[in-house]
This record gives structure tokens, sequence and C-alpha cells, in this order.
């Protein structure tokens, strides 16, 4: 079969036909920011399309990579739903087209490392998403020695203002709610997301899934360790000082749920 030639929509490559039925919605929507991982995104395609839940769409934000990723992304295009690639200006940036591309009802962002831990995860989780709450699951992390660890957190907002804990790979944030209270600011080049975990937790209720929804590589990009240090780094002063500014609060400390 020939491969087919890649659509190009205002200066940037594009595809995705995966058929879905007429007719019928898209509740849930994954969307993978990726560059130059070739390798990660096939697996990831591969482990989305095990899912049960049907009325989901992945939407695939390709930074314009150089070592083969287009070319599977092109190979596999019948199994996406939505693809493009173009330069970016970072991951948010990218997070933030996909966010754009997406139809869902609900939105969870998975990064091309990280994979669902099973194939009723997607599934299990639509069930008890709660649309005024900021929805969070557990997650499984593999670590270097291939031992499995569930990690689930009880929200403490206080701990939110000294450490990057809850894992940005659980959580499944709502079109609507991307909608009233922002997207990824750009300008945090590592920390964006728990700046918006800040920034929605200010006006959302924490609530928790009984969930294991993603699993994630000790070493990839997402990696715990190594994630939670460098968002604290690029958070510490500037994003805690803002949201303290705007939230009026003097002492973190006496915050707690």
């Amino acid at each position: 079969m020939a491969e087919k030639e890649p659509r190009v929509i205002e200066g940037r490559l594009s595809g995705g036909s995966r058929k879905r039925p007429e007719g019928a919605p898209v509740e849930f929507s994954v969307v993978t920011a990726v560059y130059n991982n070739a390798e990660g995104i096939r697996r990831l395609i591969a482990n989305i399309a095990e899912q049960t839940f049907e009325n989901l769409e992945h939407v695939i934000v390709d930074g314009g990579s150089t070592d083969g990723t287009i070319e599977v992304l092109q190979e596999l295009d019948e199994q996406i739903d939505c693809w493009i690639s173009e330069s970016d200006g970072g991951i948010y940036d990218a997070m933030n087209k996909g966010i754009g591309l997406a139809r869902g009802n609900w939105i969870h962002l998975l990064n091309s490392d990280d994979e669902y831990a099973s194939p009723n995860a997607v599934a299990s989780a639509v069930e008890q998403l709660d649309p005024a709450a900021f929805n969070y699951c557990a997650i499984e992390l593999v670590r270097l020695d291939e031992k499995r660890e569930r990690l689930f957190f009880l929200s403490r907002r206080w701990k939110l203002f000294v450490s990057a804990y809850l894992p940005h790979p659980g959580c499944i944030v709502s079109a609507e709610q991307y909608k009233k209270f922002g997207l990824y600011d750009t300008k945090y080049k590592i920390a964006a997301d728990h700046e918006l975990i800040l920034r929605y937790t200010d006006v959302l209720p924490p609530h928790a899934l009984d969930v294991t929804l993603t699993r994630m590589f000790q070493g990839g990009a997402s990696s715990m360790a190594a994630q939670t240090a460098a968002c604290s780094r690029d958070s510490s002063p500037l994003a805690l000082k803002s949201f303290f500014r705007k939230s009026n609060i003097r002492n973190p400390l006496r915050w707690r749920q």
C-alpha cells in the first residue's frame, strides 16, 4: 500500500483519519504533546487503541520532530483522530494547541513516555468525574528496577505551596473548565502544570477518583522525581508569589483541606 501524502494546512503538516461511528459524540479527548519520540508515540498509540471506552479521540501535537516521529504518525494515521506537526514554544504551548483542537467534554493530557494503566482506565475514570471539581486519579510508577508502585495522593492544599506533589498526568480537566479558568501559562517553562493546579484548586474543590489512570516510567519526561525538583525550581518564587498576590494569601501554612 502506498504511503499517504501528509496534509499541509496553514503551513503545518497534519493528519488523522480514524473512523468513528457517524454522529457519535466525543466525550473524552486524549491530548499528547511529542517531540522526537518515535518509539514512545508508537507504543502510546497502541496503548490507547486498547481502551474499552468508545467515545474517545486522540489528538497529537508534534513539535516538528526529526527522528521518525512524523513518519510514525503518517503510518498510523488511521488510528489517530487528529495530529499536527509544527514548531512550537515548548511543551505547554503544544498542550494548549492540543486543547484547542480537542472536541471532547473532558480532556486528559498524556505524555508520549506514559500510557494508560489498564484497558478500562478511561472508562472507570469517566464514571466518577465531577464537572464541579478538580478531578485527579492515582498513577502507577514503574521504577528503574521495574518494580511498580501505585501512588495515590490525598489533596492537602498547603502542600502545593511547597511541592509539586500532585501528579499532572493523573489530572482530568473539562473543556468548560479550560474555557472558564484558562490554559497553561507558557511563561513557566517547566512548572506551568503546577501553576495551573494551584490556580484551579483555588476555585474548585479537589476530587480524588479511585482509579489508577496513568502508568509513568521513571526516567521519562514526566518522571516524578525529576518533575517535582524541576517544577519547584521553576515555580519558586514566581508562580507562588503571583498566586499569593492574586489570592491575598499571607500564610499558606494556614490552608488545610
